[in-house]
C-alpha cells in the first residue's frame, strides 16, 4: 500500500480547481532552510512585486519569516485579485491539517499592504 505524507494528503484534498495552485504553494512558498521534521515555514509575499506575467503566471517577491532569506512565487492560472484569498486561505487550511498530525506551520497571512 502507498502512503502519502502530510503535505501530500493536503495536496490530495484540494477544493476543484485548486490542486494546481496548491501545488505550486508547495513547490514555491515552503523555506527549505528553516522548515524541519516538525515544523514547516512559508515565505512572506511581498505584495508590491506582485505582478501578472503575459503568460498568466503570478509572480511575486518573497522573504522567509525566520532566516530573511529572499525568493519568489510563481502561481500559474490564477486571476491577480485572487491571490491574497488563495494565500491566506492555504495558510489557514494547511496549518489546521498539519496541526491534526502535531506539526507546526509559521506563516504570516498577507495584510493590507
Amino acid at each position: 500500500m502507498v502512503w502519502l505524507t502530510v503535505l501530500g494528503q493536503w495536496l490530495a484534498k484540494s477544493p476543484d480547481g485548486d490542486f494546481n495552485h496548491r501545488l505550486d504553494f508547495l513547490i514555491y512558498a515552503i523555506c527549505n532552510n528553516c522548515s524541519s521534521h516538525t515544523q514547516t515555514v512559508i515565505y512572506t509575499p511581498k505584495m508590491s512585486t506582485l505582478y501578472l506575467s503575459r503568460r498568466g503566471i503570478i509572480n511575486v517577491d518573497t522573504q522567509c519569516p525566520c532566516c530573511k532569506e529572499k525568493y519568489f512565487v510563481n502561481i500559474h492560472d490564477m486571476e491577480q485579485d485572487l491571490f491574497k484569498t488563495f494565500w491566506n486561505t492555504s495558510i489557514s487550511d494547511l496549518r489546521e491539517h498539519l496541526n491534526k498530525f502535531g506539526y507546526t506551520l509559521l506563516a504570516d497571512p498577507i495584510n493590507g499592504e
